[in-house]
């Protein structure tokens, strides 16, 4: 079943797969010490070729690099790695709340919008704050993305899955409010959630799923043999400070959760409304075969559905949510296809 949820990439980002890309040749470099032919991320996806049929690779040495990135949706196929995802950090700080003007979109370190993007062994961060309410790590808004063995840190709406098909694989992402959100169709496998503590008196959302085009369409968030934990400074309030597994964004809204362990920092109900609207009413939210304190089934709302069998959550596997999966298998990251 591959390697256990979250892997080793809670500590440096290098857990199943090796890190750091020794093997992988290089097409950009970029480093701040002047060893490679780029100083800057952006000027290095500026050099990668117009609608490319090949990959362009880039390798992002060790280094924290200050600077919003953006991949244009003429720059297909880019592939950056770092050299392990607490060595190699892209952050920001830009949010909606203090920056005026700024919209979610565009509050994000890195921004996505072409095809194929891969990204390995690098950390992307938002440090705005909680104070800054929507402040994005990475928005993706392509299809086809694969990440592998990063990690994503920021407090609300920190992983944007914004349109497409994307697989996330053997990742950390931490936050408070709606941090993986989108309207997309994602798959997050093998991965560790780590819930944060936000302003006071403030819950926490773990997903926040945006299909609005209906049930028939494959849009919304798949967790499959994840873990979800507080992160330190939230474990002493874990049981004061409330947090839930999401809410329904959009009025479609689809959230499955397989295989996954839930720490009891999870409301008994699991899930909550969108305030104000009711969305709960034609979403579709499931969970299966999942474990820990805070997967106990018998106080989840009613329009939660508690999986009885496998057929059930079969239409979102890997190979059903987002495949044909030949696009990830040729990415050379561990993946599980099937339940």
């Amino acid at each position: 079943r591959g390697a256990p949820a979250g892997g080793a990439a809670g500590d440096d980002g290098i857990g199943e797969g090796g890190g750091g890309g020794g093997k992988i040749k290089a097409t950009h470099v970029v480093a701040q010490d002047g060893s490679g032919q780029f100083k800057t991320i952006s000027e290095a996806v500026n050099a990668c070729p117009d609608k490319n049929p090949g990959r362009c690779i880039i390798h992002i040495k060790a280094g924290t690099y200050n600077e919003m990135v953006r991949i244009p949706k003429k720059k297909n196929n880019i592939f950056m790695f770092g050299d392990g995802a607490t060595k190699t950090i892209i952050t920001n700080n830009k949010s909606v709340k203090l920056n005026p003007g700024m919209t979610t979109s565009l509050s994000a370190t890195v921004q996505v919008e072409s095809e194929g993007f891969m990204a390995k062994w690098i950390g992307f961060k938002n440090t705005a704050g909680p104070l800054g309410h929507q402040a994005v790590a990475l928005r993706v808004n392509g299809d086809r993305a694969v990440i592998f063995n990063c990690r994503f840190d920021a407090y609300q709406d920190t992983l944007y899955v914004n349109n497409g098909r994307q697989f996330y694989r053997n990742i950390v992402v931490s936050g408070t409010v709606d941090f993986i959100f989108g309207k997309s169709a994602t798959v997050i496998q093998n991965s560790l959630i780590l819930v944060r503590k936000g302003t006071p008196g403030q819950s926490n959302y773990v997903t926040a799923d945006g299909n609005e085009k209906g049930a028939a369409v494959k849009i919304g968030i798949v967790l499959h043999n994840c873990r979800i934990m507080p992160d330190k400074e939230l474990e002493a309030e874990k049981l004061t400070i409330k947090s839930y597994l999401g809410r329904p964004w959009k009025k479609f809204a689809t959230t499955v959760i397989i295989g996954t362990e839930m720490g009891d920092l999870i409301q008994p109900v699991g899930w909550t409304e969108w305030k104000g609207e009711q969305n709960h009413l034609t979403a579709k939210y499931i969970e299966f075969n999942n474990r820990g304190p805070g997967a106990n089934p018998s106080q989840r709302l009613e329009w939660i559905k508690i999986a009885k069998n496998a057929a059930e959550v079969e239409p979102y596997t890997v190979a059903n949510w987002i495949g044909p999966a030949n696009w990830i298998q040729e990415a050379n990251v561990p993946v599980q296809l099937g339940l």
